[in-house]
């Protein structure tokens, strides 16, 4: 009977231990920033939602953070106005925490609500959608009018930016492709079309994709930006299945090296006048 109770309790301490090493991204951002409300932008995609947290008052940089997969973040605001989520383990959440140390705000892009809790990868497209995300930019830029905007389109994200390259007279200061699912973009895109500074960050080891009989992102990503655009390709060890695209751990979601992700993305935004 001893040795159970002594068993128990080990088993109850480490279950305390791992869990609180292991806290869900969403609850550690919100520990970390100091600015953490949801802004509620009225566009022609209908409310959208956006994560908007911070450590300095004054922010150099904000870097605007569009999902990937169906673009679902959740969140929404409780009684006293503090972001929640129903998706606290959102893969999204983890890219925050080197921003935010390097006292840039960080946001984040929910689903606008008139595509309900999903947007796919052919809406990214549509012109409410580039509108709405244009409409963002604009509200963010209120916020921080001094700071440089950079948007980050991660995987599905991909689209969303490249759509935003494409405009005539682009939103943002930069532009980032963030392990992006090029073979997604429902029309014929090329780099050489963006009218904003763009950069192109992947993982060696990212095989999502592959399981498709297609070229994996990596290679997808290397060979978009060729030689003419600037492109960091993080060769450290990820963790994680080289073929997930939907769940962390995974190279596709640098897990364990965002980092060196955050630097080379703040080195290039460094760089842009």
């Amino acid at each position: 009977m001893q040795r159970l109770l002594i068993f128990l309790l080990l088993t109850l301490h480490a279950q305390f231990v791992f869990g609180q090493a292991e806290r869900p991204a969403f609850h550690t951002l919100m520990e970390m920033a100091k600015v953490k409300k949801i802004i509620t932008v009225d566009t022609v995609a209908g409310k959208t939602n956006v994560l908007l947290t911070a450590i300095a008052d004054n922010p150099a940089f904000v870097f605007i953070f569009a999902p990937g997969g169906e673009g679902t973040l959740a969140i929404d605001a409780d009684a006293d106005g503090t972001p929640i989520t129903k998706r606290v383990r959102n893969p999204a959440y983890p890219f925050a925490a080197g921003f935010l140390e390097r006292r840039a705000a960080w946001a984040a892009i929910d689903v606008p609500e008139s595509y309900g809790i999903a947007i796919s990868r052919e809406q990214r497209q549509e012109q409410r959608h580039i509108d709405a995300i244009v409409q963002v930019a604009r509200k963010l830029r209120e916020e921080y009018p001094k700071a440089k905007h950079i948007l980050i389109g991660h995987s599905n994200g991909g689209i969303t930016a490249g759509m935003q390259t494409i405009q005539p007279a682009p939103v943002f200061d930069g532009i980032v492709f963030s392990a992006p699912n090029l073979s997604a973009f429902p029309v014929s895109w090329e780099p050489q079309q963006a009218k904003a500074p763009i950069m192109f960050i992947t993982h060696q080891h990212d095989d999502c994709g592959a399981a498709r009989r297609s070229l994996p992102i990596s290679a997808r990503t290397i060979a978009a930006a060729g030689s003419r655009f600037p492109l960091t390709v993080i060769k450290s060890p990820s963790p994680g299945n080289r073929q997930e695209c939907f769940v962390a751990p995974a190279p596709h979601f640098f897990t364990n090296v965002h980092g060196e992700y955050t630097e080379a993305i703040f080195r290039w935004a460094s760089s842009l006048k």
